[in-house]
Protein backbone atom coordinates (compact mmCIF):
# COMPACT_ATOMS: atom_id res chain seq x y z
CA UNK A 1 0.00 0.00 0.00
CA UNK A 2 2.85 2.40 0.90
CA UNK A 3 4.63 1.54 -2.35
CA UNK A 4 1.43 2.20 -4.31
CA UNK A 5 1.04 5.60 -2.62
CA UNK A 6 4.66 6.55 -3.30
CA UNK A 7 4.34 5.52 -6.94
CA UNK A 8 1.09 7.43 -7.25
CA UNK A 9 2.65 10.52 -5.66
CA UNK A 10 5.53 10.36 -8.14
CA UNK A 11 3.08 10.04 -11.01
CA UNK A 12 1.02 12.98 -9.79
CA UNK A 13 4.13 15.14 -9.49
CA UNK A 14 5.11 14.12 -12.98
CA UNK A 15 1.55 14.84 -14.06
CA UNK A 16 2.11 18.45 -13.06
CA UNK A 17 5.14 18.53 -15.29
CA UNK A 18 3.13 16.94 -18.07
CA UNK A 19 0.35 19.45 -17.99
CA UNK A 20 2.40 22.61 -17.57
CA UNK A 21 2.66 23.64 -21.24
CA UNK A 22 -1.06 23.41 -21.71
CA UNK A 23 -1.59 26.05 -19.04
CA UNK A 24 1.30 28.41 -19.60
CA UNK A 25 -0.49 31.70 -18.88
CA UNK A 26 -0.67 32.60 -15.19
CA UNK A 27 -4.13 33.32 -13.89
CA UNK A 28 -5.12 36.94 -14.24
CA UNK A 29 -2.07 37.82 -16.33
CA UNK A 30 -2.26 39.08 -19.89
CA UNK A 31 -1.12 36.63 -22.58
CA UNK A 32 2.65 36.62 -22.90
CA UNK A 33 2.85 36.56 -26.68
CA UNK A 34 4.19 39.75 -28.18
CA UNK A 35 1.69 39.35 -31.01
CA UNK A 36 -1.28 39.88 -28.72
CA UNK A 37 -1.33 36.30 -27.54
CA UNK A 38 -3.90 33.63 -27.47
CA UNK A 39 -5.38 32.68 -24.17
CA UNK A 40 -5.84 29.18 -22.98
CA UNK A 41 -8.52 27.36 -24.98
CA UNK A 42 -11.92 27.68 -23.33
CA UNK A 43 -12.62 23.95 -23.57
CA UNK A 44 -9.90 23.27 -21.01
CA UNK A 45 -12.13 24.62 -18.25
CA UNK A 46 -14.17 21.42 -18.63
CA UNK A 47 -11.17 19.17 -17.96
CA UNK A 48 -9.28 18.33 -14.77
CA UNK A 49 -5.56 18.12 -14.16
CA UNK A 50 -4.35 15.00 -12.36
CA UNK A 51 -3.06 17.02 -9.39
CA UNK A 52 -6.51 18.47 -8.74
CA UNK A 53 -8.12 15.04 -8.88
CA UNK A 54 -5.56 13.51 -6.53
CA UNK A 55 -5.64 16.50 -4.16
CA UNK A 56 -9.38 16.05 -3.70
CA UNK A 57 -9.63 12.28 -4.00
CA UNK A 58 -11.25 11.94 -0.57
CA UNK A 59 -13.87 14.60 -1.23
CA UNK A 60 -14.56 13.00 -4.61
CA UNK A 61 -14.87 9.53 -3.16
CA UNK A 62 -12.53 8.05 -5.76
CA UNK A 63 -12.70 4.29 -5.83
CA UNK A 64 -9.53 2.19 -5.80
CA UNK A 65 -10.33 1.31 -9.42
CA UNK A 66 -10.50 4.99 -10.39
CA UNK A 67 -7.21 5.72 -8.60
CA UNK A 68 -5.52 2.83 -10.41
CA UNK A 69 -6.98 3.87 -13.75
CA UNK A 70 -5.78 7.47 -13.36
CA UNK A 71 -2.32 6.34 -12.24
CA UNK A 72 -2.13 4.07 -15.31
CA UNK A 73 -3.19 6.94 -17.59
CA UNK A 74 -0.49 9.19 -16.16
CA UNK A 75 2.13 6.47 -16.62
CA UNK A 76 1.04 5.89 -20.22
CA UNK A 77 1.21 9.61 -20.91
CA UNK A 78 4.71 9.83 -19.43
CA UNK A 79 5.84 6.97 -21.64
CA UNK A 80 4.55 8.78 -24.74
CA UNK A 81 5.84 12.17 -23.63
CA UNK A 82 9.40 11.27 -22.65
CA UNK A 83 10.61 10.67 -26.24
CA UNK A 84 8.78 13.79 -27.40
CA UNK A 85 10.53 15.86 -24.73
CA UNK A 86 13.92 14.54 -25.84
CA UNK A 87 13.06 15.37 -29.44
CA UNK A 88 11.85 18.84 -28.45
CA UNK A 89 15.04 19.57 -26.55
CA UNK A 90 17.24 18.44 -29.45
CA UNK A 91 15.27 20.46 -32.00
CA UNK A 92 15.23 23.51 -29.71
CA UNK A 93 18.99 23.28 -29.33
CA UNK A 94 19.36 23.25 -33.11
CA UNK A 95 17.20 26.38 -33.43
CA UNK A 96 19.18 28.09 -30.67
CA UNK A 97 22.39 27.52 -32.63
CA UNK A 98 20.80 29.00 -35.76
CA UNK A 99 19.52 32.12 -34.05
CA UNK A 100 22.67 32.67 -31.99
CA UNK A 101 24.51 34.09 -35.01
CA UNK A 102 24.79 37.86 -35.31
CA UNK A 103 23.01 37.56 -38.68
CA UNK A 104 20.29 34.93 -38.76
CA UNK A 105 19.61 33.01 -41.96
CA UNK A 106 15.83 33.37 -41.74
CA UNK A 107 14.62 30.48 -43.90
CA UNK A 108 16.64 27.72 -42.18
CA UNK A 109 15.76 29.21 -38.77
CA UNK A 110 12.06 29.17 -39.65
CA UNK A 111 12.27 25.63 -41.00
CA UNK A 112 14.00 24.40 -37.86
CA UNK A 113 11.57 26.24 -35.59
CA UNK A 114 8.65 24.70 -37.49
CA UNK A 115 9.96 21.32 -36.33
CA UNK A 116 10.00 22.56 -32.73
CA UNK A 117 6.45 23.85 -33.06
CA UNK A 118 5.30 20.51 -34.50
CA UNK A 119 6.73 18.59 -31.54
CA UNK A 120 5.15 21.09 -29.13
CA UNK A 121 1.83 20.37 -30.82
CA UNK A 122 2.32 16.65 -30.28
CA UNK A 123 3.10 17.25 -26.63
CA UNK A 124 -0.02 19.36 -26.17
CA UNK A 125 -2.07 16.68 -27.88
CA UNK A 126 -0.72 14.08 -25.45
CA UNK A 127 -1.57 16.36 -22.51
CA UNK A 128 -5.08 16.78 -23.86
CA UNK A 129 -5.42 13.02 -24.37
CA UNK A 130 -4.53 12.53 -20.69
CA UNK A 131 -7.04 15.13 -19.49
CA UNK A 132 -9.81 13.68 -21.65
CA UNK A 133 -9.16 10.16 -20.40
CA UNK A 134 -9.07 11.31 -16.78
CA UNK A 135 -12.43 13.00 -17.23
CA UNK A 136 -13.85 9.76 -18.64
CA UNK A 137 -12.79 7.91 -15.47
CA UNK A 138 -14.77 10.31 -13.29
CA UNK A 139 -18.50 10.17 -12.71
CA UNK A 140 -20.63 13.22 -13.60
CA UNK A 141 -21.03 13.88 -9.88
CA UNK A 142 -17.26 13.81 -9.34
CA UNK A 143 -16.76 16.14 -12.29
CA UNK A 144 -19.28 18.58 -10.81
CA UNK A 145 -17.56 18.40 -7.43
CA UNK A 146 -14.17 19.11 -9.04
CA UNK A 147 -15.61 22.11 -10.84
CA UNK A 148 -16.80 23.45 -7.49
CA UNK A 149 -13.48 22.72 -5.79
CA UNK A 150 -11.39 24.77 -8.19
CA UNK A 151 -10.06 27.83 -6.36
CA UNK A 152 -11.23 30.17 -9.14
CA UNK A 153 -14.79 28.91 -8.80
CA UNK A 154 -15.17 30.21 -5.27
CA UNK A 155 -16.80 33.49 -6.25
CA UNK A 156 -13.83 35.63 -5.19
CA UNK A 157 -12.68 38.84 -6.88
CA UNK A 158 -11.73 36.97 -10.07
CA UNK A 159 -15.16 35.37 -10.55
CA UNK A 160 -15.86 37.50 -13.64
CA UNK A 161 -12.70 36.38 -15.42
CA UNK A 162 -12.47 33.40 -17.70
CA UNK A 163 -11.58 30.60 -15.29
CA UNK A 164 -8.05 29.23 -15.33
CA UNK A 165 -7.48 25.53 -15.04
CA UNK A 166 -6.55 24.41 -11.58
CA UNK A 167 -3.53 26.66 -11.25
CA UNK A 168 -2.68 27.61 -7.71
CA UNK A 169 -2.91 31.23 -6.70
CA UNK A 170 0.38 33.11 -7.10
CA UNK A 171 2.27 33.45 -3.83
CA UNK A 172 4.59 36.16 -2.76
Amino acid sequence: MVVKRAALAALVLAGGWLAAPAYAEPRGEPPSSMMGGFGRPLFLEHLFRPELVMRHQGALGLTPEQKSAIAALIKEAQERLAPLQWDLDAKSEAVAKLVDASKVDVDPALAASAQVIAVEGQIKQEHLRLLLKIKNVLTPEQQQKLSELRPERGGGPDRHRRPALDRPEPTG
